[in-house]
């Protein structure tokens, strides 16, 4: 969200941005970035979004998306009205489909266009989760979620203006599911860091949010299988991982190099200096963002075909859907330093050349001068 509202004040907008923020994402100001904020307006406004269970079953009934009514508050209504009382915009942009609740209101008060900025397509992630779930009654609840949630995001998306999405693929999956209004493909903008990545560094890493259901499934791969597969070959491999909202997860043991360092200031220093970035995702859509700022790094990647989703760049990274061919190219990446620098490279080389901020600004310019 930060490197889009960087695009937006790339071209000279005048920008009110208003934050939504819940107990598992807090608004802090000490952690907005300053640069954007001398430049915009920012305010936030706190949901309650703590999952209820009379709410729940009450959703099981109704039919409406649970995932999506939390989301949904009176007190943001008013805001928005008021907002929309008080200046007269071009566009409103609402970046996330969770924000979509408050669609009708901004269309019953305002003759600005709206655009939604997609991140995924969310109902495919849900319905990938309830593939992976154990248990009937759980399995049952996911896909009835992810049912809900596909009625609301399709019938949300064709009430805009315009749809941005991150990746080509899923512009494709909306289409396909009855999406008619026009989508456009916006990647996400990627900051250049003046530093590369140390690729002398063997060792393998993970860092993503341990609040996302495919990240802590993609870790248990890791920390379960694949780990402790390529320790047989390399006694000395270290694991390090990070993310927020580890809780208790995945403790480090000294004794198997495996390190969690839990959440971490700056994830470019992280990424520089512990080697190969291993992301064995099964689920979730959308462009993955800590792909894209590793390889800005030039730190190597091996990842699936979900994690390489919507970034077009076959020789910058190592794709493996079956876990003896991803355990077979980590295990070459860490026998050899010239080929862990060679894919590193063509992965700097690769953001570089298309996923500048000046590149997606220029995209987006016309994109709102065109419509």
């Amino acid at each position: 969200m930060a490197q889009f509202l960087n695009c937006l004040l790339e071209i000279g907008l005048d920008i009110d941005h208003i934050c939504v923020s819940t107990h598992k994402h807090p608004f802090s100001e000490e952690a907005y970035p300053e640069a954007i904020r001398k430049k915009m307006l920012v305010e936030h406004v706190r949901l309650a979004t703590e999952v209820r269970p009379k709410e729940v079953i009450k959703h099981i009934f109704n039919r409406k998306s649970y995932n999506i009514s939390r989301f949904d508050s009176a007190l943001l209504h008013d805001r928005i009205k008021q907002k929309l009382k008080e200046r007269q915009y071009s566009h409103v942009i609402l970046d996330s489909l969770y924000v979509c609740p408050y669609l009708d209101t901004i269309r019953n008060n305002s003759e600005a266009r709206i655009i939604v900025r997609t991140h995924n397509v969310e109902h495919l992630i849900w319905r990938q989760l309830a593939t992976n779930q154990n248990g009937s009654i759980r399995k049952w609840y996911m896909k009835r979620l992810a049912e809900d949630l596909k009625r609301f995001e399709i019938d949300a998306l064709n009430k805009a203006d315009q749809i941005f999405t991150i990746t080509k693929d899923d512009a494709e999956n909306f289409r396909k599911h009855g999406v008619q209004k026009p989508l456009h493909t916006v990647p996400v903008a990627v900051s250049i860091p003046s530093r590369a990545a140390d690729t002398v560094q063997n060792t393998i890493c993970f860092i993503g949010s341990m609040n996302w259901g495919p990240n802590i499934e993609a870790v248990n791969i890791l920390r379960t299988s694949i780990f402790p597969k390529l320790k047989k070959n390399f006694p000395d491999l270290q694991f390090h991982l990070a993310g927020s909202f580890m809780d208790d997860q995945f403790p480090s043991d000294p004794a198997e190099y495996f390190v969690n360092h839990g959440f971490v200031e700056d994830s470019n220093a992280f990424l520089g200096k512990h080697g190969i970035l291993v992301l064995p995702l099964l689920s979730g859509s959308g462009i993955k963002i800590k792909v894209l700022e590793a390889m800005a790094l030039g730190t190597p990647v091996v990842t699936t075909s979900v994690g390489a989703m919507g970034i077009d760049s076959k020789n910058a990274m190592l794709i493996a859907d079956k876990e003896d061919l991803m355990i077979d190219m980590i295990s070459q990446l860490i026998n050899s330093k010239e080929k862990r620098k060679e894919l590193g490279d063509a992965a700097r080389h690769m953001i570089v050349t298309n996923y500048s901020t000046k590149t997606i600004s220029e995209k987006i310019q016309k994109l709102l001068n065109d419509h």
